[in-house]
């Protein structure tokens, strides 16, 4: 098993295929694919400094869970 750290431009699963943002193209046998997430409080104007008070929320970040919970109860 191999751990591939970057990120699936496309997938060609009739070729068993992975086409990486790297250019690199790996095939496979299996493959799993653990989509991740990137965090980018700046892409809504305001977010990065409303989140975490006045009732907007997010549970994607260790900083402001704990503040979406206390919403939640």
């Amino acid at each position: 098993m191999t751990w591939i750290k970057d990120a699936a431009a496309s997938i060609q699963p009739d070729a068993n295929t992975v086409s990486l943002s790297s250019g690199q193209t790996v095939s496979y046998d299996y493959l799993v694919v653990c989509p991740g997430l990137q965090i980018n409080w700046n892409a809504i104007q305001g977010l990065k400094d409303a989140v975490g008070r006045n009732g907007v929320c997010s549970n994607y970040s260790p900083d402001t869970v704990e503040y979406t919970w206390e919403c939640l109860k």
